[in-house]
């Protein structure tokens, strides 16, 4: 890179002035065509511009002097306005292009050559630019992006430019980058001169092509014309002289030229500039190790798709309007991305699902049936972990994008992905969104929306627990991913690689379970046999024990008694794992070290610091060992931890969640205040975790003690909460800030609590009320804010051929168009009731909208409320607890063990 300082720059004054340079002599004053050149950026600026000084403006950035702070009529270097010119593109290209042929039209001399001095003497600014770095150029034929570095590869090769789509090229680079327009002074020194102090600076042309690059432009027009390709193949055919075909299955056989994948039964081809990536990226996920197996297995030889369900607001469709027959949405069957596709037209969804129900399998699923798919779907998948996106919260999605893309084919460039992203032709599955840091999910959140404004025709799917945090990314339309049906527990089990279980067993545990010979009842059954880590881990333990304990931490006890011994059962319990513990003490330190990660909500380890983390757990319990000693173990007889690359993570989170749990329970009386500042801390975050109930499995009585009565204390009798009016509002605010519920055939009443730990409290003594018993009259008088929905055909361009099926949308959702056909179908109201801002109000006596707020506050206030008597159920349940524990000893105050923080 050059001295920055020195070197020659592109900036708005530098661009402004090469184009007077190459405008014709009929031109009108200097001002209209500033005018103008802000107005292909930045159209609304000059809208309202000061005439009077907008001879000084033009004069000022001519001459690179800097730009005034919070300038109205020059703003170069705005995101905002930046975003919004880049928008403009996207949505109509030709648009924009004629604009800047109308302005080259209008004053640039209508000259090949011109034109080709004039592309020359920005490209050599471009080249010698030391601010520009490795920011993306769109300045390649189709408007394409590319690195300064990869432009100037070959001196003697042309460099092929389209003139209207290069000069929209530097416009936006100048909008986006340039707010420093001082830095454009030393060009116009190098490269202008005066005669004489009185007499005007003036470019010298022969001082720029001393060093330009005209003889290296092959200079075309065709961008006016021209129209983005809607087939990936076009785009690459021309360009892509080595492209290959590669056949993708099981098995590489490899020769110089044509990298061969055979497969079972059915060969599929993939061909094309993406052939390399897709085929490395198929062959790395094609085969995976699980729980069950240690070593990789073929992905479908025993992979079991579940089924997903749209969650919708109101699961109610309609089929032949006239009978009004309702039936809630089918489960979505043969999930693939066709299948998600004609579920729904959204570009941007979420798939959710509890702990271990398959949902990174399914997003590998997804991934491997869009390659199998490519020569139909025509799209490329990048498959992401959520946490390697950034560890510390600095993100640049595009540039961790490509460390995968790349990862699979060393040939591809970047400006290959933003091509695939700008075509629409990328597949971004996004795994295990619950992952990432609380404290980043927020900037997550807005990344991944200002992205997805950038390059809206993609397809984004992002999977997570469940979690009510996942309400905020409101643009997804979220999936939940159904357990397995009994007949898909079963298939799943017959797939069960028989070197790893007897065919023998594999039936004679089936037939158990069809006999339901454990006592499972209905919840537990869709609990164990719809859950394909715990069905695994079940059938493990059912080798063994010829039973299944169905309460959770009774199922890892045995679970863990089970993998502990085996291989090694006639070694003895004291020499069972190579650190030399017995198999009670490997449990303990092993808890601690879970415990230590949970306090820290940390769920995966690059390979220093878990080695790290390992060394001074091992010294804190002063062990005999080595850390390559309790890796073995962890990782090859258990299982529970895997290497991916060069970071461990959980083969299942719950296994840490058990372990942590156990941990807690032997120091949990003399150490909860810690502990219970840890669940206190992540209250909002541990939706979906199983640690605090297990904890309260293994051990129910200090649990109750140590975390229940000290929460219900601290939350509820030391802020003074009494069964009043005031203070059962103050429970609304805190707890149910916001009330749903549906008016006409909108069936819905939804309330959620941001506090896990309130949440399980209330489930476990059953204090909850049964909120579809709140009467709001049908009534949308209730609500502080609601949104219509209505009927309408949903093929309403062919109703003779869809038979008139309609569907239930909002009003912003009603086709454009439709309205002009046909008149949409009151259905009902989707109501949102600001408990929040309701109480605050009364708290505060607020007398604003007092009229409105009390006739809804009368319906929160009314004795029989299930909130009201959820609200005296937990007083009176804190009572009880208080008679229970009355005089017994004070808790100490100590902290858990920490010994490695």
């Amino acid at each position: 890179m050059n001295d920055t300082k020195s070197a020659l720059c592109l900036c708005g004054g530098t661009f402004f002035s090469l184009l007077l340079e190459a405008t014709n002599s009929n031109v009108p004053s200097q001002k209209v065509i500033f005018k103008d050149f802000i107005s292909i950026g930045d159209p609304q600026a000059m809208e309202n511009v000061d005439i009077e000084m907008l001879s000084t403006y033009a004069s000022d950035f001519k001459n690179c002097k800097p730009l005034r702070k919070n300038s109205k009529y020059v703003r170069l270097g705005d995101a905002k306005v930046a975003d919004m010119f880049e928008e403009r593109i996207r949505a109509s290209k030709q648009t924009v292009i004629s604009q800047v042929q109308r302005f080259c039209d209008e004053y640039i001399y209508k000259d090949k050559d011109n034109h080709t001095w004039l592309v020359a003497a920005l490209l050599e600014l471009i080249r010698k630019d030391g601010y520009i770095e490795d920011k993306l150029l769109y300045i390649r034929p189709g408007f394409l992006p590319c690195r300064r570095d990869e432009l100037f590869v070959d001196d003697e090769e042309k460099i092929k430019i389209d003139f209207y789509e290069f000069l929209l090229a530097i416009w936006v680079y100048v909008f986006r980058y340039c707010s420093d327009n001082g830095l454009g002074q030393y060009t116009l020194k190098q490269w202008t001169r005066q005669d004489k102090k009185s007499s005007p600076i003036r470019f010298d042309k022969a001082l720029l092509e001393n060093g330009a690059m005209k003889t290296h432009v092959d200079l075309t027009y065709d961008s006016y014309i021209s129209k983005m390709p809607d087939d990936l193949n076009n785009v690459h055919s021309a360009k892509d002289k080595n492209s290959y075909t590669i056949v993708v299955g099981d098995q590489y056989i490899t020769n110089t030229m044509i990298p061969v994948i055979r497969k079972k039964s059915e060969d599929f081809v993939l061909s094309g500039k993406y052939a390399k990536y897709l085929s490395n990226l198929y062959g790395s996920y094609s085969k995976c190790t699980t729980y069950l197996y240690k070593v990789k297995r073929p992905f479908k030889d025993f992979y079991v798709c579940n089924d997903l369900r749209l969650r919708v607001i109101s699961p109610i469709t309609f089929l032949e309007k006239k009978s009004q027959h309702r039936h809630v949405p089918e489960s979505i069957h043969g999930i693939s991305i066709e299948t998600l596709m004609r579920a729904t037209s959204a570009t941007k969804i979420q798939i959710v699902g509890s702990g271990g129900l398959g949902k990174t399998m399914m997003m590998y699923h997804l991934m491997l049936d869009t390659i199998e798919n490519y020569s139909k779907y025509q799209m490329v998948p990048i498959f992401i972990i959520a946490s390697k996106l950034s560890p510390d919260g600095q993100y640049d999605i595009i540039e961790s994008l490509y460390d995968v893309f790349s990862k699979y084919d060393a040939t591809l460039i970047k400006s290959d992905l933003v091509e695939l992203l700008n075509l629409g032709k990328i597949v971004l599955l996004i795994d295990g969104y619950d992952e990432i840091p609380q404290k980043y999910r927020a900037i997550f959140r807005d990344e991944i929306e200002r992205f997805f404004l950038h390059y809206p025709n993609n397809y984004i799917i992002i999977s997570s627990r469940n979690n009510n945090q996942l309400r905020l990314l409101d643009s997804f339309i979220p999936f939940e991913i159904l357990p397995l049906e009994a007949d898909q527990a079963y298939e799943m089990i017959r797939k069960i690689d028989p070197n790893e279980v007897d065919n023998d067993l594999k039936e004679r545990f089936i037939k158990d379970l069809q006999e339901n010979r454990f006592n499972f009842n209905r919840d537990e059954k869709k609990e164990f046999l719809g859950n394909p880590l715990l069905l695994t881990i079940m059938l493990t333990t059912y080798a063994v024990t010829n039973t299944i304990a169905t309460k959770r931490y009774l199922f890892y006890e045995d679970a863990y008694a089970v993998l502990a011994q085996r291989h090694d059962g006639n070694k003895g319990l004291t020499r069972e794992f190579k650190t030399g513990l017995d198999i009670e003490k490997f449990k303990r330190v092993f808890g601690e070290f879970c415990a230590l990660a949970f306090a820290k909500q940390e769920y995966e380890f690059p390979t220093e610091i878990f080695r790290k983390y390992l060394q001074e757990v091992i010294d804190a319990n002063n062990i005999t060992t080595t850390v390559e000693a309790f890796i073995e173990d962890i990782t090859e007889k258990l299982c529970f931890i895997y290497l991916d690359e060069d970071t461990y993570r959980w083969i299942h989170r719950s296994f840490q969640e058990y372990f942590a749990a156990y941990f807690f329970s032997r120091q949990l009386e003399g150490t909860y205040p810690s502990i219970l500042r840890i669940f206190t801390m992540y209250d909002e975050s541990l939706f979906d975790d199983e640690t605090l109930p297990m904890l309260y499995g293994l051990d129910e009585r200090k649990t109750e003690l140590c975390i229940i009565y000290p929460y219900l204390r601290e939350h509820f009798i030391d802020c003074g909460m009494q069964d009043t009016d005031k203070d059962y509002l103050k429970f609304l605010r805190m707890y149910y800030s916001d009330i749903t519920y549906g008016t006409g055939d909108i069936e819905c009443v939804h309330m959620d609590t941001d506090w896990a730990v309130y949440n399980f409290i209330v489930g476990q003594y059953q204090l909850h009320r049964d909120f579809t018993k709140m009467d709001f009259d049908d009534s949308t008088e209730y609500a502080t804010e609601k949104e219509d929905y209505y009927y309408i055909y949903s093929d309403w361009n062919d109703i003779e051929r869809r038979g008139g099926c309609t569907e239930l949308v909002s009003y912003d959702e009603i086709p454009e168009g439709y309205e002009d056909c046909y008149e949409p179908e009151y259905a009902g109201s989707m109501c949102f009731i600001s408990t929040h801002m309701i109480a605050l109000n009364y708290i505060m006596d607020d007398t604003l909208d007092r009229e409105h707020n009390d006739f809804i506050l009368h319906k929160l206030l009314d004795k029989d409320f299930p909130l009201r008597q959820e609200y005296r159920g937990i007083l009176n349940f804190y009572d009880s607890l208080k008679r229970k524990y009355e005089g017994k000893k004070d808790l100490a105050e100590s902290e858990f063990l920490s010994n490695f923080h």
